[in-house]
């Protein structure tokens, strides 16, 4: 009776710890803290352990470890992020590389995708790389739209971050979109509608060298008396725009009331064409000016007979 009690007890015994110099081979599914596992590998966590799985460097310093919160730690404890990881470039250690990277701008690779909570619907971001030169190293985001497959990656180009081909040079190049209103960068408040505001030190501007034109077509007294008359029918208002916290009072122009010859893209009213309008207006009226001065020396010259 006492050897079988022993038999059953080293069994109980055995299961406290277990020992294992060299490799060890597992064919059927290994449990950590479960009794039963349901995958090659199972770790079970007691009510009293603080991480599922931690790896640690000899001196015990921490180098992975993913908690009861599915948070994981990449070099130091998990805080709020699903994944937290610690490394700092400019000291040698990288915290995350993706690679796969395209090392043209003829291929396609994504190396970041944000899908909705279905893992549908996927915005994507792709890096294009140069070896040697600056031109073709750039940093690409494609939104998905309804053309795509619902799980496939999004293929409209909405914004690309590049170098130029001149040391020093960069760019920013947004693509326009048609809805709402096509324009190429709307900056809004948060709560207005392009109701923000840029800073800018340099603003670049277009050539005007004639050389870089064509079709180029002289505007005569039609088009300035038109413009005159454009001119003459603007009604300038005083107005707030709708949702602004400040209440902000402003002038300017409403597009419905606008002529046609100074309306912008997506219900704007062109600055551009309204100086343009205005310098024609002036010839227009300079013109005048000139007529009626001749005729003024034409009758004083008659008076004087």
């Amino acid at each position: 009776m006492k050897a079988l009690a022993l038999l059953v007890l080293l069994p109980l015994a055995a299961s406290a710890g277990t020992r294992t110099s060299g490799d060890l081979t597992v064919t059927g599914a290994m449990g950590a803290g479960t009794l039963v596992p349901r995958a090659a590998l199972e770790v079970g966590m007691q009510p009293e352990d603080a991480y599922a799985l931690k790896a640690s460097s000899p001196d015990g310093t921490a180098l992975f470890l993913f908690d009861r919160s599915a948070k994981a730690g990449l070099g130091l404890t998990p805080t709020g992020s699903r994944l937290t990881v610690s490394g700092q470039a400019d000291a040698g250690e990288v915290g995350l590389e993706l690679r796969a990277g395209n090392s043209s701008s003829s291929v396609t690779s994504a190396q970041i995708a944000l899908g909705d909570e279905t893992g549908a619907y996927r915005h994507d971001i792709r890096t294009r790389a140069a070896g040697g030169q600056r031109e073709g190293n750039a940093v690409d985001f494609y939104l998905w739209n309804s053309a795509d497959a619902v799980y496939g990656l999004g293929s409209e180009e909405a914004m690309s971050v590049q170098l130029g081909t001149e040391s020093g040079m960069s760019g920013w190049h947004v693509d326009p979109s048609s809805d709402p209103v096509t324009v190429e960068l709307v900056v809004s408040s948060g709560g207005v509608y392009a109701g923000g505001v840029i800073v800018r030190g340099f603003w670049a501007t277009h050539s005007c060298f004639a050389a870089m034109k064509e079709g180029v077509r002289r505007l005569g007294e039609v088009e300035r008396v038109r413009a005159a008359a454009d001119l003459a029918s603007l009604r300038p208002v005083r107005f707030r725009y709708k949702g602004d916290p400040r209440g902000t009072r402003r002038t300017g122009l409403s597009y419905e009331e606008a002529p046609e010859s100074v309306h912008g893209p997506g219900g704007s009213v062109s600055v551009k064409e309204r100086l343009m309008n205005l310098e024609l207006a002036l010839q227009a009226a300079q013109s005048r000016i000139v007529t009626l001065q001749a005729e003024v020396e034409r009758r004083e010259k008659g008076r004087a007979r």
